[in-house]
């Protein structure tokens, strides 16, 4: 178990856009003391041994072009199918221009039991949104995959150090009153301005361009000050969410669901839904620049490696 979960990250963790995830990928094997996903599963499936519910939030914007990127809903989906698949349900959490793109790729994923939910746009509204869905969904785990950070300002910005915070609902709340109420929560990026990366501050500020001075007026930096109870992350965001799936599926004996071909399905589906790829700002199914063929061979691999870790 412990070297199929191994080999299902140094997939993942492949810097295959040189951004410099493979840094802060190292960061994340020194706060966890190895394997960040071998360390976190545990916690993960004791939260959720008995079914439960569980809010995953996701949707990252590209602020030039006013669309949803694919990095981000489709892996929020495949980890959506495989929590479902374990007696889990509850909501995918986004912002209102990413409402549809989420709503697409959970269809496409056939998920039913996940509702997706936009999230308060004003930061006193969130407050109290937070609060009444922690009451009213009493999550035992929470994941955030491919979501926008705040910096220690407050401030959200993407990759290349822009102030995006306009296009971003401020979904940090509940993460941080999740924290504090003692709620399991797993932050899952590749860039280091992602909600959990606040746990790998100190190395984003360090590693990743525009990491402790960003262009906007606030020059506070990308990196995230929002932490987590786990954080994980790799070359590609749904990359480390399918990880985290496959790692659930074969050590509670059951089947990962994902493969390549319904790689091509979820990123069609997003697509078809509005969503473009960061690196182009087009309507490519692609994730970060990696073209669709890469992306399903790399997802073949993972689900070949998952069934023969489960026989």
């Amino acid at each position: 178990m412990k070297r199929l979960i191994q080999a299902l990250e140094n997939i993942s963790a492949i810097d295959i856009t040189g951004r410099g995830s493979d840094k802060l990928f190292d960061a994340a094997v020194i706060e966890a003391g190895g394997s960040p996903c071998e360390t976190a599963l545990p916690s993960v499936r004791a939260s959720l041994s008995k079914g439960g519910k569980a809010i995953i939030a996701t949707g990252f914007t590209v602020i030039w072009a006013h669309k949803g990127e694919t990095d981000g809903p489709p892996g929020a989906a495949v980890l959506a199918k495989q929590l479902e698949d374990v007696g889990v349900s509850g909501l995918v959490l986004t912002d209102e221009g990413n409402l549809k793109i989420v709503k697409s790729v959970l269809e496409a994923a056939e998920v039913t039991g996940f509702e997706p939910v936009s999230f308060a746009a004003a930061t006193d509204q969130a407050r109290t949104e937070a609060d009444r869905l922690l009451k009213e969904v009493q999550p035992t785990a929470m994941f955030a995959i491919e979501r926008p950070g705040w910096n220690r300002h407050h401030v959200y910005h993407n990759m290349a150090g822009e102030d995006i915070s306009k296009v971003c609902a401020p979904i940090d709340v509940i993460f941080d009153r999740a924290v504090r109420r003692g709620i399991l929560t797993v932050g899952i990026g590749d860039g280091g301005n992602e909600i959990g990366m606040g746990n790998l501050r100190r190395a984003v500020r360090r590693f990743m361009p525009y990491g402790e001075i960003c262009k906007c007026p606030c020059r506070g930096g990308i990196a995230s000050s929002t932490k987590t109870s786990h954080v994980l992350v790799g070359g590609v965001s749904n990359w480390v969410a399918y990880t985290l799936a496959a790692g659930i599926a074969v050590s509670l004996g059951r089947v990962f669901h994902h493969d390549g071909e319904k790689e091509k399905r979820l990123l069609y589906a997003a697509i078809q839904a509005g969503a473009i790829d960061s690196s182009s700002a087009a309507p490519y199914p692609w994730v970060d620049g990696v073209p669709l063929e890469v992306n399903m061979k790399l997802v073949d691999m993972m689900y070949l490696l998952a069934k023969h870790g489960k026989d």
